[in-house]
Formats: C-alpha cells, sequence, structure tokens
C-alpha cells in the first residue's frame, strides 16, 4: 500500500526523457499490434460506427489513441511542458475519495490488517476531483479501409443486435464455436488462405466476425454475408451437436485461481452481471438444440445488412477494393 500511494501521489511527471520512453514504447506496441493483431482492432474500429462505448475507446484505447500518441512522439519536445502539466492534473481529478472503489481479496486472518493499510491510503487522497464530465459523441458509418505495410489483411463485421430488436441466449456461444470451426474454418481458411477467422456474440449485443492474415477483402465479408442461409441449411447430428456444446462450456467451466476470481468478481460487479444470469447462460448452452442455433440466422442477416465493417490491411489489396469502402486511410494520417 506504501508503493501504491507513491504512485498515485508522487509520481512526477516532468521527467521529461522517461516521459518520452513511455509514449515511445506505447508508440511502437501499438503499431506492432495492427500487423500482428489487427483483427481485434478492426472489430474495436466498426464497433465505433454505431456504438458510444466504442467511440469513447477509439479516444483512449483505439486507433484515435494511437494516432495522438505518434503525434506526441513525433511534437514531443515542443509538447511536453503542456503534456506534463495535463498528466498531472488528471491523476489529481482521478485519485480522490469520491467515487472510489476498493476490491481487496485476501485470507480472512489478514483482512483486518489490509484494511487498515488500504484506509490510511485513503485518508491521504483529496475528498473530489472536481464535476463529473459527460460525454458525446456522434457515431459515423465509416467503413474504413486502413493501410498498413503488411502483406495480409484483417477484415471484421459486425453490429449490435439489440439495437435491433434481437436478445441474447446462451445458444450463442454455441453457435460461436460451430461457426469458428465449421463454416468460417471452411470458407475463409480452407478455401481463402487466411489463417484463421472468427465469430464474437455477447450479452451486450455486440457481435462481430473476423479475419486473421487473411489475403482476400470482398471475399470475406460476402462470406460472412451468407452465414444466414448456412444456418437455415443446417444439417448436424446430435453427437456433433455434443462436441460444439462440450467445446464451448469446456471454456467457462475452467479452475480459477484466487486472482482470477477477484478479476471476475470485479466484472460481474462494474458490468451489473448476477450470478443468476450466469447460471441461466450455462443452463442454455447446455441445453441447446439445432433449432436454437438456426434460429440465429434472421439475426446475423439483419447485423450484415447494416453493412458495417473495417478493413486493417494490405494497401494494394484495399485499393483494388476500393469502392467498398466509405474512407481509405493510412494507419498513421
Amino acid at each position: 500500500m506504501e508503493l501504491m500511494g507513491e504512485i498515485i501521489l508522487h509520481t512526477r511527471f516532468n521527467e521529461k526523457s522517461l516521459v518520452e520512453n513511455v509514449i515511445s514504447e506505447e508508440r511502437t506496441s501499438k503499431e506492432m499490434s495492427y500487423l500482428t493483431a489487427g483483427h481485434t482492432a478492426a472489430i474495436h474500429r466498426l464497433q465505433s460506427y454505431y456504438s458510444q462505448a466504442a467511440c469513447a475507446f477509439q479516444e483512449v484505447g483505439g486507433l484515435d489513441f494511437f494516432r495522438f500518441m505518434a503525434d506526441l512522439d513525433d511534437h514531443f519536445d515542443t509538447a511536453f511542458e503542456e503534456l506534463a502539466v495535463h498528466m498531472a492534473d488528471v491523476c489529481r481529478h482521478l485519485f480522490v475519495k469520491d467515487h472510489l472503489i476498493v476490491s481487496l481479496g485476501c485470507d480472512e486472518d489478514l483482512k483486518d490488517k489490509a484494511l487498515k493499510a488500504i484506509s490510511h491510503l485513503i485518508d491521504q487522497l483529496d475528498e473530489a476531483g472536481g464535476a463529473l464530465n459527460t460525454y458525446r459523441f456522434t457515431p459515423i458509418l465509416k467503413n474504413e479501409g486502413i493501410m498498413t505495410a503488411a502483406e495480409i489483411n484483417y477484415v471484421a463485421k459486425g453490429y449490435n443486435y439489440k439495437s435491433l430488436g434481437y436478445e441474447y441466449h446462451g445458444s450463442a456461444f454455441v453457435l460461436k464455436t460451430l461457426l469458428s470451426m465449421d463454416y468460417l474454418w471452411n470458407r475463409i481458411r480452407v478455401k481463402g488462405g487466411a489463417y484463421g477467422a472468427s465469430f464474437g456474440v455477447g450479452r451486450t449485443g455486440d457481435l462481430a466476425f473476423s479475419s486473421y492474415r487473411d489475403p482476400k477483402v470482398g471475399e470475406t465479408l460476402a462470406a460472412y454475408d451468407h452465414v444466414g442461409d448456412y444456418l437455415r441449411q443446417l444439417d448436424i447430428s446430435q453427437r456433433e451437436l455434443e462436441k460444439y456444446i462440450i467445446g464451448s462450456i469446456s471454456s467457462r467451466d475452467v479452475p480459477l485461481t484466487a486472482r482470477l476470481m477477484i478479476n471476475v468478481g470485479d466484472s460481474m460487479f462494474f458490468s451489473g452481471l448476477t450470478q443468476d444470469v450466469v447460471q441461466s447462460e450455462r443452463d442454455q448452452i447446455l441445453s441447446t438444440t439445432v433449432d436454437d442455433l438456426k434460429n440465429h440466422a434472421d439475426m446475423i442477416d439483419a447485423a450484415m445488412a447494416e453493412n458495417c465493417f473495417c478493413v486493417i490491411g494490405n494497401e494494394e489489396a484495399i485499393h483494388k477494393s476500393e469502392e467498398l469502402f466509405n474512407e481509405t486511410t493510412y494507419i498513421r494520417k
């Protein structure tokens, strides 16, 4: 707790060379991620075309943040003094008693000692950090082709199905396994030549398809559009279905270390997720039928019809498919 207090209360933001190193390392790390894990960045980017939360993430961890950091790195000498003032100001507003939440995980016999140490740190914090700010963004359907130095592409397409009137059901988690291991594997990896492809869907309503190290662009987007047709014609045995169910539930029913248990608890607390909801989802996964999987066809068709996508990758491939995009831009403007 003493070390934590030292960081929170006494960090020196005017250490120019150290701050410059941190910014340079962060820029390099983000830039490399677009070459090696661009599918994740593409999903986050396309979500910002329709989601307030995703727009916010772009400012603090996405492509807009990377461009901000790159510009800061390029003009560090002239920007540093103002940056140091801003960082100290942000720190002063963040680490205050107002709105403070403490998560403690420990053995029972350490609880009182830990709480005493935490209380000592809290006593050193300011009472309030000022008024809370409300941010509003205006999502724009950019459908970008974002060009990098890579030879391959990361192709993502998705939307929020809840905004289209559909609800989450635990069988969607089995659908995720089915599509990733069957349809997407065969259409995009085997036939298309990509290293991989996946489908993600969650309780918040976001669903997204993405490809990994993909030589194609238009063909991959077309493959996503035909998922609904594939589901309507789905014909698998009960034994095959059970394999997909086992593959799905096995990623949920895993032993947790104390640290992971605390992380899960924190996540549930902040998202408002209850154990009853978790159990209900688990029951739905285990009782999934072929009809449950087929029933997602309309939902996926509706999401694909919104035509919301993002491609990060090869400059030549993006130029060849330029008619698909609303905007084409370089990863670093």
